[in-house]
């Protein structure tokens, strides 16, 4: 047994199965693994007991396959690897999907949901991952620690060589200027990669959905730019699922 797998361990805050909300795989049936831990803080969050990196429950990767093992039992389902941020914790990731890959464990497409902010942690893993989803966060949402377009778009440019598509939250608040950028750069990269706008859910501190008129701005703008823009609200929440 490789020595790592044997002694890496990723602290994983829940794993269930359900209907995709998000995104290009929006409505399918997918098994999720939420991994715990975050480097942002962002203000919409609706997981905030993913945040914490000692939250959940400790797994090595061999009682995490195991665990996975078997459930491919729902054609056309994936694996999505979510958080929290899952690149936090690449190396058990990578590891993962090595042995899985190997040993042909779970048999699903990996879908890898991240925020985007991490490239350094993104190049160990992008061999074993056949989609990325790149939640980009806007500035002014993305809490103290924030975030920078340069590394969302050195995240953009590894991410292309798989299939990879954009979402970018909006609220009825959202800077117009940071959401005109997000645009920028990934037109800079391709601007035919799909482009989710998603209104954000109200949860928390947030009371309410941006109004059409902010939706519909934000939308055109992205149109102006970009060649396959979408807007799509959390589809999983409308129907009242995980």
């Amino acid at each position: 047994m490789n020595e790592s797998r044997r002694l890496l361990k990723a602290g994983i805050s829940e794993i269930f199965s359900s209907i995709q909300g998000e995104g290009l795989f929006a409505g399918q049936m997918h098994r999720f693994v939420r991994f715990s831990g975050c480097n942002l803080a962002c203000t919409y969050c609706d997981t905030p007991a993913s945040r914490d990196r000692n939250g959940g429950r400790v797994y090595t990767v061999d009682s995490l396959i195991k665990e996975l093992a078997g459930n491919d039992d729902c054609p056309g389902r994936m694996l999505c690897l979510t958080g929290g941020e899952p690149l936090l914790q690449a190396d058990f990731i990578r590891d993962l999907l090595m042995t899985n890959r190997r040993e042909n464990a779970f048999c699903l497409p990996i879908l890898l949901e991240t925020n985007g902010t991490l490239p350094g942690e993104l190049e160990k893993v992008i061999p074993y991952v056949d989609f990325i989803s790149m939640d980009i966060k806007l500035p002014k949402d993305a809490g103290k620690d924030g975030t920078s377009l340069d590394k969302n778009l050195e995240f953009l440019k590894i991410s292309y060589i798989k299939r990879v598509y954009v979402k970018v939250v909006i609220r009825e608040d959202s800077d117009r200027n940071e959401f005109r950028k997000t645009a920028e750069l990934v037109e800079s990269v391709d601007p035919g990669i799909p482009f989710y706008i998603q209104p954000v859910t109200p949860y928390g501190r947030i009371t309410a959905s941006p109004s059409s008129d902010t939706i519909l701005d934000l939308y055109h703008l992205a149109c102006a730019r970009l060649k396959d823009v979408y807007v799509m609200p959390q589809i999983h929440k409308v129907l009242g699922l995980k």
